[in-house]
């Protein structure tokens, strides 16, 4: 059954500033705010990559339709 799992990668929450470059008061705030959600396994929390690559996607194409209306 090799390769019939997509691989699934999940950050521990002292990853994610250094990941998102924000500071940890602006982490929890993007938790706060429903945009990460936090997995428990084990305990422990974690975060899938696939919603912080989601969060990071969304987060640029503003920034692009914001420059975008900036430069008319």
């Amino acid at each position: 059954m090799t390769g019939s799992l997509p691989e699934r990668r999940l950050y521990r929450r002292e990853q994610l500033p250094f990941i998102l470059d924000l500071p940890s008061e602006q982490v929890a705030q993007l938790e706060r705010t429903g945009q990460l959600t936090a997995i428990r396994i084990g305990g422990e929390e974690r975060f899938a990559a696939r919603e912080i690559e989601a969060l990071i996607d969304t987060y640029y194409q503003i920034a692009q339709r914001r420059k975008a209306t900036n430069a008319n």
